[in-house]
């Protein structure tokens, strides 16, 4: 991935412009303190096909950040390379999050999200300590910031669950890994296998 994606499916203007709600094209916004230091980072999970998440402080905020890694698009066939940059894991996590935005459900059946950044050398530097050299090697710079839900998911959430489904049909929206480790009370955390309407097919 490189910065042909931006503009693509990401939008330079900051989550809290007011202008940012004018977007022509599912794109998410940059998270408003993408240049601050990353304090108290702690890994929590790692998926080995998307990325690396983790637990951090920005501001005296504390966040849940994914790291996506490096992505190559494979296939037998010829594929626009507009196309391709259209499917990978960080472009349907951030198209999926754009469209929850620009309907009003930011927050409401996934989890929040607080826009994308690209990790600065020192950003990048700061999660090393709490990772293998290997796991960061495969990381890329580009980045997800969400809130952090203490609480795992457990039974009690599923009516919960089950009353807010609507949101993302509604929403033009399709989780693919619809399971329970994907869930953290009763929000949906992982939008890395979604896929938003329009989606150019393969």
């Amino acid at each position: 991935m490189d910065d042909r994606i931006v503009d693509l499916y990401l939008s330079t203007k900051l989550m809290d412009d007011p202008d940012g709600a004018k977007e022509k094209k599912t794109r998410l916004r940059q998270f408003v303190h993408h240049d601050k230091e990353i304090r108290n980072a702690k890994r929590i999970s790692e998926n080995s096909e998307q990325g690396v998440v983790f637990r951090i402080e920005i501001e005296g905020r504390e966040y849940c950040l994914k790291v996506f890694k490096r992505w190559k698009f494979l296939s037998l066939l010829k594929i626009r390379e507009r196309t391709q940059m259209l499917h990978s894991p960080f472009a349907y996590e951030c198209r999926a999050f754009a469209r929850l935005i620009d309907v009003g459900q930011n927050g409401t059946w996934a989890v929040k999200c607080h826009g994308w950044m690209r990790l600065s050398e020192d950003q990048f530097d700061a999660l090393k300590p709490v990772v293998t050299r290997q796991q960061i090697a495969t990381c890329d710079r580009w980045a997800i910031v969400k809130d952090y839900i203490h609480n795992p998911f457990h039974v009690d959430d599923i009516p919960e669950i089950c009353k807010k489904l609507p949101i993302p049909k509604y929403a033009l929206i399709a989780p693919m890994d619809f399971h329970p480790h994907n869930f953290r009370e009763s929000f949906f955390v992982d939008l890395g296998s979604t896929r938003t309407y329009p989606c150019p097919p393969l």
